[in-house]
């Protein structure tokens, strides 16, 4: 994993996966895994925000073809808001500035 700036991050697709052996692609857990884990770190980064748990996923979609083995992958992730112990992170996978993935996600801090 490589982190260009706070929020975005490139990830690579390896071989190894289970759903990249003849599967239609990956499972939209795998997504949704992706992008609270970045927002997890955006969040850690952001002020006295400790995540812990991923409270809720919203509008989460698949957009084009669905990444392969070998392929590299970016990762975005914004701080929509805030309240308390809750905050809205939205966030994509991408491959080559186009987005395939995208998911607004419910953070509940520890």
């Amino acid at each position: 994993m490589d982190r260009p700036a706070p929020g975005r991050a490139r990830i690579r697709i390896t071989g190894n996966a289970y759903w990249a052996r003849g599967a239609a692609g990956p499972p939209s857990a795998f997504a949704v895994e992706i992008l609270a884990q970045a927002a997890a770190e955006l969040l850690a980064t952001h002020g006295a925000f400790a995540p812990g748990l991923l409270a809720g996923v919203e509008e989460a979609r698949w957009s084009g073809a669905p990444p392969e083995a070998g392929e590299e992958l970016e990762v975005a992730v914004r701080l929509e808001a805030r309240l308390g112990p809750i905050a809205k992170v939205r966030g994509s996978l991408g491959r080559q500035g186009r987005e395939l993935f995208t998911a607004c996600l419910v953070v509940r801090e520890r």
